[in-house]
């Protein structure tokens, strides 16, 4: 509670934007770690609300035109604002202010009162004013500024949709009986792994397995990599690190070098066939050795049975032998430092 407090009242004030979002994904890395994590579309509604008034309009048409921006998105443009605002202080500074020929009827002048007899001084910004007893024709929420007149608008609820205060601070933002969540529940996913992305129709799979200290189930999208198999009936899905659920095909038997795979599951989106390394481990009674240059697969007394190497960074075992490997393509999705996380 003091860390979603902490996240949700922190203002940039002094800070530079990036000292201050470092701030921010510094307590929300906290709350992932005390198992609440916190969205992107929330974070970026925290960053936002603790922008000052100069980032007003900026963080207006950022709610508006930035749906499935990532947070990533906002430190770039904040960082451009940033800057362009710096600029913007440093021309000013530059130009000496004009002393008004006369009086304006918004600037310090008086505003006539419908009773005769008093009278009401404004400032420039016609954030306030004075007057000479208890009765003001100043009634609403109307205020002169700049030879104009804007009028305050309250917010309007994102989620619940009244009036008064913003989707951040609603207080129906754990109710998802009547405002159900359309992002998965990381807290509870029936079927997990590692973020993977879909390749192109065209690019070669991937003949290897790669071990996955993070994933709960083996999974592959190279449906001949069963040995028995059968339709998967049920309804859970693969969420991978970015949040995205995959569909499952078929679930079966599979192999490796002798060794058991049981209830592999079949993920076409995949691009890499995963070992939950759990799972690997307690089915063949065996442990594992990450290496800086290779991986070891060992029985309880210490016989090496399986060893393997490294593809692009990720501890794998080739699952053909004595074959050689085709040439491979491989693609990638850009997500952010938290939903690896």
């Amino acid at each position: 509670m003091s860390l979603k407090l902490q996240l949700q009242s922190l203002p940039k004030g002094s800070l530079s934007i990036m000292e201050y979002i470092e701030r921010k994904r510094s307590i929300a890395d906290s709350l992932a770690a005390n198992l609440h994590p916190v969205f992107d579309e929330d974070l970026i509604g925290h960053i936002l609300s603790g922008l000052d008034s100069s980032y007003g309009a900026f963080a207006t048409a950022f709610m508006i035109h930035s749906d499935d921006a990532s947070v990533d998105d906002l430190v770039g443009k904040l960082l451009q604002e940033e800057a362009r605002l710096a600029q913007e202080l440093a021309r000013q500074s530059t130009i000496a202010p004009l002393a008004p020929s006369s009086p304006t009827p918004f600037s310090s002048a008086h505003v006539a009162s419908r009773q005769s007899g008093r009278s009401y001084n404004t400032n420039n910004s016609g954030g306030a004013y004075s007057r000479g007893d208890s009765r003001s024709d100043y009634r609403g929420d109307t205020r002169a500024a700049n030879g104009g007149e804007h009028r305050r608008r309250r917010p309007q609820c994102q989620l619940c949709g009244r009036p008064g205060h913003e989707a951040v601070d609603c207080w129906q933002r754990d109710n998802q009986t009547d405002f159900p969540s359309r992002k998965p529940n990381p807290r509870n996913p029936s079927k997990q792994a590692h973020y993977a992305s879909q390749a192109s129709s065209s690019s070669a799979i991937d003949p290897s397995w790669y071990f996955d200290t993070g994933a709960t189930d083996h999974a592959s999208p190279d449906f001949q990599k069963l040995t028995i198999s059968d339709d998967y009936t049920g309804n859970d899905k693969l969420q991978v690190g970015n949040g995205n659920l995959l569909s499952i095909s078929h679930i079966g038997n599979s192999t490796l070098h002798n060794l058991r795979l049981p209830n592999v599951l079949i993920v076409p989106k995949l691009t890499k066939s995963l070992l939950s390394v759990s799972k690997f481990t307690k089915d063949n009674k065996v442990y594992i050795e990450f290496w800086p240059s290779h991986c070891l697969v060992k029985t309880f007394q210490g016989q090496t049975i399986l060893r393997g190497g490294i593809n692009n960074g990720l501890y794998c075992i080739n699952s053909i032998q004595n074959k050689a490997r085709p040439t491979l393509a491989l693609t990638g999705v850009r997500t952010s430092v938290h939903g690896w996380h």
